[in-house]
């Protein structure tokens, strides 16, 4: 569904406002224990302004978890010329990349989510487009870029992109996300990222 919004400093400042108090109560006490009602006293805003922008909870879900990769990774970062040093762009990606998926708030929704397989396969659906999906989006595209600039030695452009992906998750995420490893801190993921983005250019080298 269209978000209804319009394009006025006051409305995108209400909207901005009701994504934040949505993300926090989702956080704080789950997508069933949040009613729009508390969405909309939190962000100091009516109901009828809520629905105003969204159609119902779960859009606002959805756009919850866009805000929360937009606010993480930022398009800027995806953005490749012809004079970019892609082994810096792939760091800067993918340590914003990794920061992202091991914070508080992204480990948090990947046990809520996980925990709703079951009973909500729908919203796990929603937050698969919303988030990860729009990364891998965003990464395809990305890479699609490095091809036609020739930057890069690839064949298959999908295949480079999911290699690389794979790279900074491999099985370490998994041993985190299952408390078997602590969250690595920021110079642990630097070293992580430097290590993964090394081996890819190895299979992918630069031209």
């Amino acid at each position: 569904m269209q978000q209804r919004h319009s394009g006025r400093p006051k409305d995108l400042k209400k909207r901005q406002a009701i994504l934040q108090a949505a993300k926090d109560l989702f956080l704080e006490l789950g997508y069933d224990g949040s009613s729009m009602d508390a969405i909309a006293q939190k962000a100091g805003v009516s109901k009828l302004t809520v629905y105003n922008h969204f159609n119902d909870k779960a859009q606002l879900f959805g756009a919850a978890i866009e805000m929360v990769c937009e606010q993480r990774l930022p398009r800027q970062l995806y953005e490749v010329n012809s004079d970019s040093d892609i082994e810096q762009v792939l760091q800067q990606l993918g340590e914003a990349f990794l920061n992202m998926v091991y914070s508080a708030e992204a480990m948090k929704l990947s046990h809520l989510m996980s925990s709703m397989v079951p009973s909500n396969i729908e919203l796990v659906h929603l937050f698969y487009h919303a988030g990860p999906e729009r990364t891998r989006h965003h990464m395809l595209s990305m890479f699609q870029k490095i091809q036609e600039l020739a930057l890069l030695k690839m064949d298959n452009v999908q295949m480079c992109s999911n290699v690389f992906l794979g790279f900074l998750t491999d099985t370490h995420y998994d041993r985190v996300i299952w408390q078997i490893f602590p969250v690595p801190t920021a110079t642990e993921i630097q070293d992580i990222v430097a290590q993964r983005v090394g081996l890819f250019l190895k299979l992918y080298p630069l031209t």
